[in-house]
């Protein structure tokens, strides 16, 4: 999985985010927590990444969920959590 984040954020933790790495394993989002898209606002990607969620038994880690791009961005800026976006 790639990640074309902005370099160099850290979260409201101090630890080193997961933005400032070129690459993401799924099994760096164990100890995460997760803003992904509501299951009713699914797009292509939107699908693609509540599969791998599922796939990889990490439903449990998605603890907000957005119907909107600006909305899951901002929940991450306030570092509430890890999310993914489209370019």
């Amino acid at each position: 999985m790639r990640c074309n984040c902005e370099r160099g954020v850290s979260d409201r933790c101090g630890r080193w985010s997961l933005s400032a790495r070129s690459d993401i394993d799924l099994e760096d989002l164990r100890s995460e927590k997760i803003i992904s898209f509501s299951r009713q606002n699914h797009s292509y990607s939107g699908r693609y990444f509540a599969e791998k969620f599922e796939e990889h038994d990490l439903n449990d880690n998605v603890t907000y969920t957005c119907d909107d791009t600006f909305s899951l961005v901002s929940l991450v800026s306030a570092g509430l959590g890890s999310g993914f976006v489209p370019e």
